[in-house]
């Protein structure tokens, strides 16, 4: 959440398609048979910890700014 809120701050918009793709799967996974509350659970742990790292990436890819030369 942080990391989505300082992207934000800075309007870039590269995290969408994890968040993006995030929002298709998790929900196809979790709909896929009978899961007891163990396997549910970990299956959203799985999926928010892989976006999670997957956005955090993003966020530490920052672009240098281009150095002034006098």
């Amino acid at each position: 959440y942080l990391v989505v809120q300082y992207m934000l701050a800075l309007g870039r918009m590269s995290f969408l398609w994890v968040l993006g793709l995030v929002a298709v799967a998790e929900p196809l996974m979790l709909s896929a048979g009978n899961l007891s509350l163990v396997s549910f659970a970990t299956i959203v742990l799985g999926v928010q910890c892989i976006a999670a790292s997957a956005v955090l990436a993003l966020g530490l890819h920052v672009r240098q700014p281009a150095t002034i030369r006098a």
